[in-house]
Parts: structure tokens; sequence; C-alpha cells
């Protein structure tokens, strides 16, 4: 059961629900001698805000003195999509964005653990009435930058708000705000996005009803031991 506390507005907000990583996700690898922090969580070159996510992926160009950072945005004027611009590390400055791939709101992106793929969700797609939708696999050019569109795949919810990828590289984690579920998709050796493996739909409600009358999956975790992923429903 969840732990339930109150917010400063006297909701109740229900904390950390746990769901396990049943098949067809990958089995977890074996434990570390030396235990990962949560925070570093396989996950070292993306952050993410509630209004838009950061990706940085090395610049093959500079010897590492350069990242590429990548912007989720929403598509609203003038906004097309996901931007990019360098990062130089040595004086921290960022240079122009600029259109990286034109997309409707990628409003979170996730990049995969060997720096090669992008992948980012469509917050305004309900996929279960448009099936094929929702996520996007983008190949990453690490010399110049640049995203090609490998394909896209259903998250089976709506409301994606937040992407998680599991330690393997093998298993795209989605938490559907709008649905109040987690979904999990395979991702091939490519790059791709492969099959729907299931969508775990959350119940309840809280107090305030104009909000709560209905779950909120707003974040997916992957816990250090590949088991678990953990999800904060508001």
């Amino acid at each position: 059961t969840p732990a339930v506390s109150s917010n400063s507005r006297g909701e109740q907000v229900r904390h950390l629900v746990p769901t396990r990583l049943h098949p067809p996700f990958p089995s977890p690898a074996p434990a570390s001698p030396h235990p990962i922090p949560p925070m570093s969580l396989r996950f070292p070159r993306t952050l993410a805000s509630s209004l838009a996510a950061l990706a940085f992926a090395h610049s093959s160009l500079a010897a590492e003195k350069e990242f590429f950072v990548y912007f989720g945005t929403y598509t609203k004027a003038p906004s097309k999509g996901i931007y990019r611009s360098r990062l130089d590390v040595a004086t921290g400055r960022l240079s122009p964005a600029e259109l990286a791939a034109e997309t409707k709101d990628p409003a979170f992106l996730a990049l995969h653990p060997n720096g090669k793929f992008l992948y980012a969700l469509d917050e305004s797609v309900d996929s279960t009435r448009t099936p094929g939708t929702g996520l996007s696999a983008y190949a990453l050019n690490a010399a110049t930058g640049a995203l090609t569109l490998v394909n896209q795949q259903t998250h089976g919810s709506s409301g994606a708000c937040h992407l998680a990828i599991d330690a393997t590289g093998r298993t795209l984690l989605v938490a559907n705000y709008g649905g109040g579920s987690v979904s999990g998709i395979s991702l091939q050796p490519d790059g791709r996005l492969g099959a729907l493996g299931s969508v775990s739909q959350h119940t309840g409600s809280s107090v305030n009803l104009a909000r709560q009358a209905a779950p909120h999956a707003h974040q997916i975790v992957v816990s250090p031991d590949n088991r678990f992923a953990l999800v904060p429903d508001l």
C-alpha cells in the first residue's frame, strides 16, 4: 500500500507505488558489490523538469569538451519540437538552440545508456485512440548531433509525461498522467521501439475531487537493483 501524506493545499498525495518488472522485461543484472547511488541510476546525462526535458550526449568532435544538449518542448508557437544546443563544459556556455526534430509536444526525452538513441513522448496523444503513436525513437549522430526518426510506437494510454530506461537498455518505461497508468515497451538492439509489453493501471481517488478523482502517474524511476519501477501518483 503506498504511503499517503498531505500537501500544502490539504490534498492527500500517494507516494512511490512499486511496480514489479515482470516478463517480458529483462531479468535483473547481478548485484554490484558497490551499490549505485539512486541519483546516478545509469542515466548520467539526462535531466528533466515538469515542463521540458534535457538530454545530454557526448560530441565526438571535441574530445568530450562539448556535449549536445536536447530540449523537449510543448509545441505552442514558436516551438516546433526537439531543439539542440552545444554545451561548452569549460565555460558553461550553450550555443543558440536550433531545431533538431520537428514533432508535436515532446515534453520529455530519455537518452539510451549507449548514447546512440533518443526517445521522446508526445504528451498530447491518446494512444488508445490512435494506435502506433505517442512515442518516438531517434538515432543520434554523435558527430553532428542530428536526429533521425527510427520509428514510433504506442504506450497504450493517454497523457504520457515521463520516461525512463532500465539499466540493461532493453526496456522503456512510461508514466501516463492522463491515463493514470504505467507502460513498458521493449527496446530493440537497433534502437527501435518494440512491442508494448504491458500497461499497469492504477486505481483510486483522494480528497480533492476536482483534481484527484482518478489516479495520475507523474514519474517513473527504476530501482538500483533493476527489479522495480517506483511511481509517484498525484
